[in-house]
């Protein structure tokens, strides 16, 4: 009854769960309730890549969440500190050590690129994620696939990324409706295979 090596077993999304309610994030990042929250999240970009970016980039009644290692130099030029700081109008600045999921729960939509963790966390907090596509990226069409399968994307080119072109596609995502209704217990699940297993 051993499980051969070669046996792959499906398993529940490991990911990392939000540890705040949607209300105390954005309390603690000063933002009403009638305001919405985009958080943009690009890992390995730096904060000096050239693009255009300020409060037209946003529809009305948008702010935006900016990761601390990305604050573009185009916004107030301030490289250090974070903590909610404000840059220029609707931008404000993360702390360096801000736990991800819970400001993915308190956001509406999400910014940025594929990769594993930015898609589990977005499909399992039901946050919609605006994806800029990488070249040469063997994942990207599977996890775009699963994005798809639970109604949690839309595309931005790289083009209108850059140029800060991003209302029609804040817009666009703001109107779905992602539906992940599944476990996100994987990690558990994980470890209690492999202690079986290695108790066989």
């Amino acid at each position: 009854n051993c499980i051969q090596s070669s046996a792959v077993l499906d398993m529940p999304f490991v990911v990392r769960k939000a540890r705040k309610t949607k209300e105390d994030v954005r309390r603690e990042l000063g933002i009403n309730e009638d305001t919405k929250l985009l958080l943009l999240m690009f890992g390995g970009l730096s904060g000096d890549v050239s693009w255009k970016l300020d409060n037209e980039s946003l529809p009305d009644k948008w702010v935006c969440a900016v990761c601390s290692a990305i604050w573009p130099t185009c916004l107030d030029g301030d490289g250090d500190g974070g903590g909610g700081r404000r840059g220029d109008g609707n931008f404000l600045r993360l702390d360096r050590d801000v736990y991800l999921p819970d400001i993915i729960e308190a956001s509406d939509v999400v910014l940025g690129k594929i990769g594993y963790g930015s898609v589990s966390e977005c499909i399992c907090h039901r946050t919609p994620l605006i994806y800029v596509p990488r070249k040469n990226f063997a994942e990207e069409k599977y996890l775009k696939a699963l994005l798809s399968k639970f109604n949690t994307c839309t595309e931005m080119s790289s083009e209108d990324f850059r140029s800060g072109k991003w209302k029609e596609a804040i817009k666009e995502a703001d109107r779905l409706e992602p539906n992940f209704e599944g476990n996100a217990n994987g990690g558990f699940e994980c470890a209690k295979t492999i202690l079986r297993l290695v108790r066989k």
